[in-house]
């Protein structure tokens, strides 16, 4: 079973790929919708033109935003928290780049 924590950390960096993807989207002069959905995000910078075959694995952060937040169980998700943390602040670090 998942821990309290785990399915803390897990939403929080859900919300921080989710915020950031959007930001991206509004870069390529898109509005973003009103999802959580981590894959519908790539897939509209996709849709912009944009190469997101490195962003591809953050889509396991999308069940963090409503799945993981009321199952009663959760399973263990063993999560590298510093290779997510990586990942999540070299997107960061990209779009940042883009929005100046």
């Amino acid at each position: 079973m998942a821990s309290p924590e785990e399915l803390s950390w897990g939403w929080a960096a859900q919300q921080c790929l989710e915020k950031t993807l959007k930001a991206w989207i509004h870069a390529t002069g898109s509005k973003p919708p009103a999802t959580h959905d981590i894959a519908r995000l790539l897939l509209l910078l996709e849709q912009a033109g944009v190469d997101t075959s490195e962003w591809l694995p953050l889509r396991a952060f999308t069940s963090f935003a409503v799945q993981y937040r009321y199952e009663d169980e959760p399973e263990d998700l063993s999560l590298d928290r510093t290779g997510w943390c990586d990942r999540a602040e070299a997107l960061i670090v990209q779009v940042q780049a883009l929005i100046g």
